[in-house]
């Protein structure tokens, strides 16, 4: 009876101990498989992010002056109550793109690509426009369009 109750313990210990250590390696082997999908995870959000910064690098130089017009400076200044148009020609050349007014006040914003430059007229106008006591300024970004008419804000109507 011993023989048999130590054969039964004894089985039983060995089925007890085989589960552990099949279920011990399930868990590491599912814990491994979790900190590598993690790894995976992480690596992909890093090249994401990377992709993502790239993309908008690309984007800071492949910007046309008609995108940061509409998207930045004219959507943006009728969010904050202004009045905006976009000037398409005149009888004189290089008079700012953009022409904001808000509480009988006007201001001039001309427009240019990351890799533009103000022509000598366009200059010659900022400067004549200045010397009126009338706000003007070049931006050649989004975030400078933003900048600028968010210096008008706290300047002119804080």
């Amino acid at each position: 009876m011993i023989n048999l109750l130590s054969t039964l313990i004894g089985g039983a210990l060995a089925i007890i101990l085989v589960f552990t250590f099949v279920g011990l390696a399930w868990a590491l082997d599912a814990y491994y498989d979790r900190k590598d999908i993690k790894e995976w995870e992480k690596n992909h959000d890093q090249q994401r992010t990377l992709r993502m910064n790239i993309i908008t690098i690309k984007n800071i130089f492949t910007r046309k002056e008609s995108q940061i017009q509409k998207e930045s400076v004219l959507n943006y200044a009728k969010m904050l109550g202004y009045t905006a148009y976009k000037i398409k020609s005149t009888n004189v050349n290089g008079v700012p793109d953009v022409l904001l007014l808000k509480n009988g006040r006007a201001f001039f914003i001309e427009v240019k690509s990351a890799r533009g430059n103000l022509t000598c007229q366009q200059k010659a106008r900022m400067k004549e426009i200045q010397e009126q006591d009338i706000y003007v300024c070049a931006v050649y970004s989004d975030a400078e369009a933003k900048l600028c008419i968010d210096h008008l804000e706290r300047t002119f109507f804080e």
